[in-house]
């Protein structure tokens, strides 16, 4: 199945693009598909997976503009935008 996932904040550096199509597995989950760019992107990987390969529990996470809080359960569906944000803190 086909994806699009989008880079927010300071991800989009690390990634360098803003977006860009993924090609996964039939009923592949949102952890899945993070690992998968993490993977493309050396510099990203730090930033969305922990030590362990699990999603960072302080990003932001949208599939189709909803946003989910389960990251490691949500299944993927074709077509699917994935969206992964960084909160942003300043004054």
């Amino acid at each position: 199945m086909k994806i699009t996932i989008q880079y927010g904040g300071p991800l989009r550096p690390a990634a360098g693009v803003d977006e860009e199509g993924l090609d996964l597995e039939s009923g592949a989950s949102v952890a899945q598909a993070v690992a998968a760019a993490a993977g493309r992107h050396a510099k990203l990987r730090e930033l969305v997976l922990d030590s362990s390969g699990a999603i960072r529990p302080s990003l932001l996470v949208f599939v189709n503009d909803e946003q989910v809080r389960e990251h490691d359960q949500t299944p993927l569906s074709n077509g699917d935008e994935l969206t992964i944000m960084a909160p942003i803190s300043g004054g």
